[in-house]
């Protein structure tokens, strides 16, 4: 890290950098409901997480004003990346969800260690003649259970083209912890008044 006050300390500024690693992660692997038991916790995970961390304070005003003002702003970039996981998960591992919330996990060796396990959309049907059909049977794009997508019904990606919409068309999309945060800040003093002004993002 790095530390650092310029001009009779009206800028200074904060910088670290890190990278941490964590082996022998505990891991809730989800079992077969037949055998009597829901999860079995392991130690064959690993993580690793680095960014960097920037903050900024600038104080336009002379010392000896009456008037204080301070701008501050700070971010941070931060990665996580899953490293490894039990062995017989072959690099990857998906929690279907059980409650019906509609909120899938994946897990992928190489990506971010928590990531969406979602259908993609693609618009929706302006008419039932808009729907593919399969030209081996001359069905058109169904549900797993048997229903037939109509005018209206969204246009769900068929990743594995069979014309049949179930848990093979789910895609990992992304990292579903904020890549950039940060925050700004104004400050403002005079005698015994303060008045300041928040603001933060995440992207």
């Amino acid at each position: 890290g790095v530390d650092m006050a310029m001009f009779n300390n009206k800028v200074d500024f904060v910088y670290d950098t890190y990278y941490k690693k964590v082996d022998n992660l505990l891991f809730p692997e989800q079992l077969n409901s037949t055998n009597g038991f829901d999860i079995l916790y392991s130690n064959g995970a690993a993580i690793a997480n680095y960014g960097h961390e920037l903050a900024i304070n600038i104080r336009p005003l002379p010392s000896g004003s009456p008037l204080s003002w301070t701008f501050s702003l700070n971010g941070a970039y931060n990665r996580d990346v899953l490293l490894k996981l039990p062995a017989h998960y072959g690099g990857q591992y998906i929690t279907w969800d059980r409650d019906n919330n509609g909120q899938h996990v994946i897990f992928r060796v190489g990506t971010s260690t928590l990531s969406n396990y979602l259908l993609i959309n693609q618009g929706v049907y302006s008419t039932d003649a808009d729907v593919p059909v399969d030209p081996t049977t001359g069905l058109r794009y169904r549900s797993a259970s048997g229903e037939y997508f109509k005018a209206g019904d969204p246009i769900w990606f068929d990743r594995n083209g069979d014309y049949v919409l179930d848990n093979r068309d789910y895609a990992r999309t992304g990292n579903s912890q904020p890549l950039i945060t940060g925050g700004m800040q104004n400050s403002f003093s005079y005698k015994n008044f303060q008045f300041s002004i928040y603001a933060s993002y995440t992207a």
